[in-house]
């Protein structure tokens, strides 16, 4: 995630000065929460690949040993999908997450200027 620095907007006028503390408190908490309840979901979908796998080889041994491209279904996942799969769940997280950063910076009246911008 591109690190960002937070001014209130006003840069029409020539000046971009940081809000008070108190809005950049409500700001960090608001995105904290947003981005740990994103982060606890990520990681449920992530674990259930996982932790599913193992219990289909337990409980459905038939539908895990079925050939599907030369692989049976529980090799085709770990050795073929798993990356593809992790990487897709990454850049969910990542767009998610700066989504929600915008948003907040968006109700909370201020501009979230990516930190590369100002270099």
């Amino acid at each position: 995630m591109p690190e960002t620095t937070v001014t209130n907007g006003d840069s029409a006028r020539g000046r971009d000065t940081d809000p008070d503390p108190a809005t950049l408190e409500r700001l960090a908490g608001a995105m904290m929460r947003r981005q740990g309840a994103l982060s606890i979901r990520v990681s449920i979908v992530f674990l259930s690949l996982i932790l599913g796998l193992p219990l289909l080889n337990w409980l459905l041994p038939e539908v895990a040993s079925q050939s599907v491209g030369g692989f049976t279904l529980t090799w085709l996942f770990l050795g073929v999908l798993f990356y593809p799969i992790t990487w897709l769940l990454s850049a969910y997280f990542i767009r998610a997450s700066d989504r929600i950063e915008a948003e907040i910076a968006r109700d909370y009246g201020v501009k979230a200027v990516d930190a590369k911008e100002n270099r």
